[in-house]
């Protein structure tokens, strides 16, 4: 997905991709982004390719018209079929708002 991006009107759709792996199977993945007001949107992943133990986790995390403007940043939490947490960061989103009349966009 596009690292800088500008809202409005309606949801801009960002994915969001990771290759994650683990010693013995990745059960569940959850992709994140927090809004600089502290807003996190989320969305679950799932495995597009590879294997339970190594693969490529997708999601597609909506970012709202009305969502401010600034440095969003990402983050993708696994949990292994052993109930293990981990998490690692992505790259930063820059997001400008903008302000639409009808369909008029500034």
């Amino acid at each position: 997905s596009p690292t800088s991006i500008a809202t409005g009107p309606g949801t801009v759709n960002v994915v969001l991709t990771a290759t994650i792996s683990d010693d013995s199977a990745v059960a569940s993945a959850e992709a994140r982004v927090r809004q600089p007001d502290g807003t996190v949107r989320s969305a679950a992943m799932t495995r597009s390719s590879g294997s339970a133990s190594n693969g490529l986790w997708t999601a597609t995390v909506g970012i709202p018209y009305g969502s401010p403007s600034g440095s969003y940043t990402t983050q993708v939490v696994a949990t292994d079929d052993d109930a293990a947490i981990g998490s690692g960061t992505g790259p930063d989103l820059s997001v400008r708002a903008r302000t639409c009349v009808l369909w008029w966009c500034w």
